[in-house]
Formats: C-alpha cells, sequence, structure tokens
C-alpha cells in the first residue's frame, strides 16, 4: 500500500533512493525520514553521530574525517536517486557536488547570512550547486532567492511532527496545568557575549514566574539549564524526544518566546521553530513572543496568543483561562492537519521536479 502512495518512482515503478546527509540529525530529519518511510521510499542516512532517530533509517553510514566523508561519497553516490543534505555545516553539500553527487537537494535549516548578518563561504558556495532547496519559512526563502539570486526549484516545508510520535489524546486531560517551554537557554553569563541573543530567556521566564505563572522548562543544553535553577520554575536537564514529547502532554499551555521584545532579531522574526509544531501535537495552545513569522503561520488555525512583551502576558490563567477550552479545541483539530504525512508530498513533489529538470539535461 505504501509503495503505491509514493509519488517519486522509477521506471520500474520502485519507490526513489534517498540519502539524507547531516553532520548531526536534528528532529526535522528525522521527522521527513518516518513520513518518507511510510510511503514506500528507502531512505538511508550518512552522519558524523549517532544521535536520536538514526534508527528510522534503513542504513547507517558514518565518517569521522572529511577524508572519510569524500571517500564514502565516492563509493556511494550512485546508489542514490536523490541526496538531501542538512546544512550546519555547510561544507558538506559542497564536497558532495565536488565528488559528482547528483541530485542534491540543501534542507536549509538555518541561514548564517540572516542569524549572523554575515553569509559564510560555503553557505554562499552551497547555493551555486545544489540542484534545489528546501527553506523553513517563505521569508527566508525570499531571502536567500534575493541574496544568492540562484535559479533552482524550492519548497518550504515546515517543522511539522508526525502523526503518531505520541499517544493523543492521553487517558486524563484534567490534569494539565503550567506552561512549558522546551529548547535551548542561553545561561545569563552569555547574554553579551552569544551572537544568538534571541536565547536569552532568564530575565523572561524570571518574569513569568513572579507574575504568578507555573513555569516548566526542558532546556536542551546543560549551562542552561544549571544557570536557570534559581528562577523559581520546574527546569529540566536535557531531555531524550521521546520522554519530552510524552510528558509535554501533562502540561496545559506551550511557551513560543524569545528575546525579541523590539523585534531586532532577524532570526526569530523570519524563521518558523520545531517547538511550535510539538507543542500543538501534544495539545497545546501557544503562548507567543518575539516569533513573528511562525505566529503568522499558525494564526488561521487559532491556536496562538501572541504579545510584544513579557509584562503583556501576565498571569496566564488568570488572562487567558477563560479562551482555554476554544484554544484547546482549536489545537486538537490542527494537530490532525499539522503533521509531516500530511505535507511531505511538498518535499516529493520537489524531487520529481528535481529528476525531471536533471533527465532533460542529460
Amino acid at each position: 500500500m505504501g509503495r503505491r502512495q509514493a509519488l517519486c518512482t522509477k521506471k520500474n515503478g520502485e519507490p526513489i533512493r534517498i540519502l539524507h546527509i547531516g553532520h548531526h540529525f536534528c528532529i526535522r530529519n528525522v521527522k521527513q525520514c518516518r513520513a518518507l518511510k511510510k510511503k514506500g521510499y528507502q531512505v538511508d542516512a550518512l552522519t558524523n553521530r549517532v544521535s536520536y532517530g538514526t534508527e528510522s533509517y534503513d542504513r547507517i553510514l558514518f565518517y569521522h574525517t572529511r577524508d572519510q566523508y569524500r571517500a564514502i561519497l565516492e563509493d556511494v553516490k550512485d546508489w542514490y536517486d536523490i541526496i538531501q543534505v542538512a546544512n550546519e555545516p555547510d561544507w558538506m553539500l559542497v564536497v558532495a557536488h565536488n565528488v559528482g553527487c547528483k541530485n542534491l537537494v540543501h534542507d536549509c535549516h538555518d541561514l548564517d547570512s540572516v542569524r549572523l548578518n554575515a553569509a559564510n563561504l560555503d553557505e554562499i558556495r552551497v547555493f551555486q550547486r545544489a540542484d534545489a532547496a528546501i527553506f523553513v519559512s517563505k521569508p527566508i526563502e525570499k531571502f536567500a532567492r534575493e541574496l544568492y539570486q540562484f535559479d533552482m526549484p524550492t519548497a518550504v516545508l515546515y517543522h511539522f511532527c508526525n502523526d503518531d510520535i505520541v499517544e493523543y489524546p492521553p487517558e486524563d486531560e484534567s490534569g494539565r496545568s503550567g506552561i512549558v517551554y522546551e529548547g535551548g537557554a542561553n545561561p545569563p553569563w552569555q547574554d553579551q557575549q552569544t551572537p544568538f541573543k534571541y536565547r536569552s530567556l532568564y530575565s523572561h521566564f524570571k518574569k513569568l514566574v513572579e507574575m504568578g505563572n507555573e513555569v516548566h522548562m526542558f532546556i536542551g543544553n546543560i549551562d542552561g539549564y544549571e544557570a536557570y535553577q534559581d528562577i523559581g520554575a520546574f527546569v529540566r536537564p536535557p531531555t531524550h524526544y521521546d520522554t519530552l514529547m510524552k510528558q509535554m502532554l501533562g502540561f496545559k499551555w506551550g511557551a513560543l518566546i524569545f528575546n525579541n521584545e523590539d523585534l531586532d532579531q532577524p532570526q526569530t522574526n523570519l524563521t518558523t521553530m520545531n517547538k511550535a509544531y510539538e507543542y500543538i501535537m501534544c495539545g497545546l495552545p501557544i503562548i507567543a513572543m518575539g516569533a513573528p513569522e511562525q505566529v503568522r503561520v499558525l494564526e488561521k488555525y487559532g491556536v496562538v496568543l501572541d504579545h510584544k512583551k513579557t509584562e503583556d502576558i501576565g498571569n496566564v490563567e488568570q488572562k487567558y483561562g477563560h479562551l482555554y477550552p476554544e484554544l484547546k479545541a482549536n489545537v486538537d483539530k490542527a494537530r490532525k492537519t499539522l503533521s509531516m504525512e500530511r505535507h511531505i508530498h511538498i518535499i516529493e513533489n520537489l524531487y520529481n521536479e528535481v529528476l525531471k529538470k536533471n533527465t532533460r539535461k542529460k
């Protein structure tokens, strides 16, 4: 059944064979892999680390050094119909192109030219060498197209979750309470040094607690976990993804909050976030601040409450408790639509464009 659903097939009707490349696989890669495999594709991985979700791939190829990476690609490049490379670092696609890999798709998770206001050399090269690109938002796609003036097919794929990642609804939802945040958070001593100031969240979440909110934080970096222990929130260390998703079923609101009160951070202004779709998949209406593009994408579903400043959020239960039943009903409806399985055809259609375009070139 799954094979008949595949949109990208070879002449014999078999689904194409796909290689995902990533120095480390973030959950975005894994979400795509699982959805593609449900449709009958063989999806292999080439990575530097064995991380969460790599067990989902049919085969894992592993490298330590750039020389090993090059040698593996030279051996396997003809095995695959599509080779999709996640950026960070960008040199991986450049090397893949240099060794003769065909049908290279750049999955652009983040652009240094956006978040650092300065492109690295390999980012420039990627947009000269890739056969197609996937972006996480329409503004990022527009930004890259205007900056690099490339001529290749592109697609926008949001960070949808897989539809079976949690058992839903949980047996009893009456005990849901509190606001939960999951993701990275800078310790306060990094605030002046880091270029990623949108993750400087210490004062914002401390303020949320002071306003009477029950706050829970699953912080993905150890230094942040240690630094936020004194703000009055329930702070957890980096947590396995499956456990994180299961535990988030017990909370009431999801915090999509960034240090962006003056809307001066291009990264959070223009991009979309994994955590937004994870909150929805776990049944959480979203309390947002400093993520205008993600809010714009989600506002039509009626699942997000947006704010300009932390003070505007106030005590969430007192301010928004009466709206919760309606918001929760909207989330339950939206989570059926906002899944990777419902949108993986976006990637399949892009693959078909690449394959047809390169076939015409021969």
